[in-house]
């Protein structure tokens, strides 16, 4: 698990990622979860999303120039020149509010 930067676009998740064994081994689709969560501790209130699906790198040149105009910009440090998308088959999510 590792903490990424996301966007939700045409339906998916996006996010960039640098090119290696991570990429490599989305050539085979594998299944893959995303979750995301937000929580404010003094209220004791929060959310989470978990999206099951399959990740694809974004490949096709005129999809790949709309996935670009999105915006969106990785903080960490590296090129990030690969994005890829969760295409969901399963969402789930629960919000926590106090008792």
């Amino acid at each position: 698990m590792l903490p990424v930067n996301f966007s939700f676009f045409e339906g998916a998740v996006v996010i960039r990622i640098d090119f290696g064994e991570r990429l490599d081994h989305l050539a085979s689709r594998p299944p893959a979860t995303f979750q995301v969560d937000d929580l404010d501790m003094a209220s004791r209130t929060g959310w989470s999303v978990m999206v099951q699906g399959t990740a694809e790198e974004v490949a096709d040149p005129s999809e790949l120039a709309r996935v670009r105009a999105i915006g969106l910009r990785p903080w960490a440090p590296g090129d990030r020149d690969h994005y890829v998308r969760v295409l969901p088959s399963r969402i789930t999510g629960r919000r926590m509010m106090r008792a």
